[in-house]
């Protein structure tokens, strides 16, 4: 028995000693958050073949209003048939035509019509764009369906989807994102991996350059996750970068907020000009900047800290196209 007391003191300290490693690991920050697929995929380059057809994507683009994603347009093409033949968008049955029924042009602009139906469908519905993408595939009823669970994409629902339309029977898939998921299958309905697929020969931007904001650990990347101090599922809208120390402009522009707020606690906002603009969130309270300034490439903005709502020190790094939040890691090298 006295020995046992005598342990208590060491068994407290020990569990004391693991709480607070584990909440060192778990240096996130604000409002975001939600589980994605597993699937990590790197970009790789668009082929000679599909890049001939650019100009052509980019009319139709333009046309039906999406000038934005003519990179997602490439990167189908790329996916469907590598730019080679004729329907190069396989295009054909959105149009309940047999396939290879399109000549190229008729091809890229029944593709892009088709998507940008599907864009204005996931809209509708409040949900995302890679529900959009999966739908060119498996067409507009796994819309309905992700709308009748409330749930945007993640390669889980997607994977639920091609089982039932298939019935649960599955076929080889030797393509090497399902050898290293789940050793090469999918469901015989559609493609399941569609997202992955066309994800992977998404560019990052090459007509801005930008620099990492700060040194450290990505922690948490942009997409749903579960909040770690409300609990939910939530969208990030940055990255969180975990480390201590400064924290530099990504790119030349004007100060347009240096305040505080109970989200971010501390933030720095830049307009670079161009439709672009970068946050830099849980800063310290000295920010080195002041709305109006005028900021280079590389500057001081502040350190690294873990004002507002956050678990520990980090950066919240978040980019802003034309309005809308995009994932910053692909800008900054990541």
């Amino acid at each position: 028995m006295r020995g046992k007391v005598i342990l208590l003191p060491y068994l407290f300290f020990f569990g004391v000693t693991i709480l607070l490693t584990f909440s060192v690991v778990l240096l996130f920050s604000e409002e975001e958050s939600g589980s994605t697929s597993q699937i990590d995929v790197a970009g790789s380059p668009l082929s000679a073949q599909v890049l001939d057809h650019k100009e052509t994507a980019e009319r139709y683009a333009q046309e039906y209003g999406i000038d934005e994603h003519v990179p997602i347009l490439l990167a189908i093409i790329q996916v469907e048939s590598g730019g080679t033949g004729a329907d190069v968008m396989q295009a054909s049955e959105s149009l309940n035509l047999p396939p290879n029924s399109l000549s190229t042009e008729e091809s890229i602009e029944q593709g892009t019509k088709y998507f940008s139906e599907l864009l204005q469908a996931v809209e509708e519905h409040d949900l995302d764009i890679d529900t959009a993408i999966q739908a060119y595939n498996f067409g507009g009823g796994f819309i309905d369906y992700a709308f009748e669970r409330g749930e945007e994409y993640s390669f889980e629902l997607a994977e639920d989807f091609a089982q039932e339309q298939a019935d649960g029977n599955r076929v080889a898939y030797s393509n090497p994102l399902a050898i290293e998921e789940n050793g090469g299958w999918r469901y015989s309905y559609g493609n399941m991996f569609y997202v992955p697929l066309v994800s992977q020969f998404l560019q990052s931007p090459t007509d801005t350059d930008w620099i990492r904001p700060a040194e450290g650990i990505v922690i948490s990347p942009f997409g749903y996750r579960i909040h770690p101090i409300y609990g939910d599922r939530r969208m990030h809208t940055g990255i969180d970068i975990a480390g201590s120390g400064p924290i530099l402009a990504a790119r030349s522009g004007t100060v347009v907020a240096a305040s505080y707020n109970s989200g971010l606690g501390y933030f720095v906002q830049i307009d670079h000009g161009d439709g672009y603009q970068s946050v830099y969130g849980h800063m310290q309270p000295n920010l080195q900047v002041s709305i109006g300034d005028t900021v280079e490439q590389g500057v001081r903005l502040g350190t690294m800290g873990t004002t507002g709502t956050s678990t520990g020190v980090h950066l919240d790094f978040k980019i802003l196209k034309d309005g809308e939040y995009v994932d910053p890691a692909p800008y900054i090298g990541l």
